[in-house]
């Protein structure tokens, strides 16, 4: 991950409530979540633009933070495009 890209993810971890997914995955580059913001920001592999969703189900972002098991991309597809579920993209600049 670039500087850049580094730097912009970071921006959005603002607080204790904002979590990093850790996880391996062939789809998603980087996960975070906010559940108390019922936000999520993604970054997928082999792509330069940030999603950010708003109005994320709690119950899924303490889920995703808490199940170790969860397939990343099974649960952006699943959650983060579910009807009402809102997004914006950011393009990064190297």
């Amino acid at each position: 991950m670039s500087p850049v890209q580094e730097a912009l993810l970071l921006e959005e971890v603002k607080d204790n409530y904002t979590t990093v997914v850790n996880r391996s995955s062939t789809s998603i580059k980087s996960l975070i979540v906010n559940p108390l913001r019922q936000t999520a920001s993604v970054l997928y592999e082999g792509n330069d633009v940030i999603y950010q969703y708003r109005k994320v189900p709690v119950f899924e972002c303490f889920r995703v933070i808490n199940t170790p098991d969860i397939s990343l991309g099974m649960w952006v597809n699943k959650v983060l495009k579910a009807p009402g579920v809102l997004f914006s993209k950011t393009t990064l600049a190297n």
